[in-house]
């Protein structure tokens, strides 16, 4: 389990299960958006679903470009504009993985304390938005990989942002 009786994080848990994750694209963090990341935390098991569905975002991104602007371009041209692009959609937003906390507003741990989620954009699909602005096409490639969205929640629970690769909210 990651956590103790007293509810801290278990180190022996922690360093036989999280790992770093190499990003298909560099991200900034949403909170301090002049911060470059290129690797995140997750749990060893979701690491090669994860970097998957991240990687079909970049490559279904790089197809609209190519559709947008040609087929004949060269790979910098290319590069330039999906990473644009992916700025302009937000998805290069990155809102967190592991974290060991708890539920906002409850005393059960969050599913990022396993490290199993992962939250993207959250300017603008923040918890409780009840219009969440994540593209439909992201949602349908984490679904494809078994990720469930927050996105489909209710209520003050609906959480646009978040991706996780278990069941419950």
């Amino acid at each position: 389990m990651p956590y103790t009786a007293d509810l801290k994080l278990n180190k022996t848990w922690y360093d036989d299960n999280i790992v770093y994750m190499d990003l298909p694209y560099e991200m900034k963090i949403a909170w301090a958006p002049d911060t470059k990341i290129k690797r995140i935390l997750v749990h060893k098991l979701v690491k090669d679903s994860l970097f998957s569905c991240l990687k079909k975002v970049y490559n279904h991104a790089r197809i609209l470009v190519k559709q947008e602007h040609g087929f004949d371009k060269d790979t910098d041209f290319y590069n330039k504009k999906t990473a644009e692009l992916l700025d302009k959609l937000n998805l290069d937003n990155f809102g967190g993985t592991f974290n060991f906390r708890r539920i906002h507003g409850s005393k059960k741990l969050s599913l990022h304390s396993w490290g199993i989620s992962i939250d993207l954009d959250p300017a603008n699909n923040a918890q409780g938005d009840l219009t969440p602005a994540m593209p439909k096409w992201v949602v349908e490639i984490f679904e494809e990989e078994g990720w469930f969205w927050g996105g489909h929640w209710s209520g003050k629970k609906k959480d646009g942002m978040h991706f996780q690769f278990a069941t419950g909210a």
